[in-house]
């Protein structure tokens, strides 16, 4: 790739000054030597403390967990980070089958803590999710939070989800009266 058609500025934008191409990636090299990318650089969170944390080092976790469908985590500029977690329904139904209706959502947090807590034991401190909201409203491509090839589209889902994300923040108990205690539920997850 040498450049831009007839636009030397974003030619220029493009490339460092040794002529390496700038693709926006984050990476970093394994212990065997391989390099691994890691995020992209623009999606990097730093938090109050100062620290950088690639959020899709933490979402990657859950990739193959039967029970999540997707996380994505939120922090830029606060000083712990929180995560939109949007559950594979049918899976968590199955899972909860012999669950008494009147405890099921309690066992659906008391599922996801579980699964937080254990890819949380992988991470550096500053890395770890303190708080989350199960989220139902699905994200898809129709809804413009999935890209074509279903990635997240992150800028959008926090934009979506702002008000749930900062809620977390706050310490207030959700809509649906769930404790402020880490485990907040979103209203949306009982549509």
């Amino acid at each position: 790739f040498g450049g831009y058609h007839k636009d030397a500025e974003a030619t220029r934008d493009a490339f460092t000054a040794d002529g390496w191409f700038k693709t926006g990636d984050v990476g970093r090299f394994t212990e065997d030597g391989f390099l691994q990318i890691v995020d992209r650089k623009k999606d990097i969170l730093v938090t109050a403390g100062g620290k950088n944390v690639p959020p899709a080092n933490i979402e990657i976790r859950f990739r193959d967990d039967p029970f999540i469908a997707h996380v994505v985590v939120y922090g830029e500029g606060k000083k712990f980070l929180v995560a939109g977690v949007w559950l594979n329904e049918e899976a968590v139904a199955a899972h909860l089958a012999g669950v008494a209706p009147e405890g099921r959502d309690a066992a659906r947090r008391a599922l996801v803590q579980k699964r937080i807590d254990h890819v949380n034991t992988e991470l550096a401190s500053y890395e770890t999710i303190k708080k989350f909201a199960i989220l139902g409203e699905p994200l898809t491509v129709e809804g413009e939070l999935l890209t074509p090839s279903l990635k997240v589209r992150r800028k959008k889902v926090n934009e979506r989800f702002r008000d749930v994300f900062e809620g977390l923040y706050d310490g207030a108990p959700a809509a649906n009266g769930a404790p402020a205690n880490g485990v907040i539920e979103s209203e949306q997850a009982r549509t």
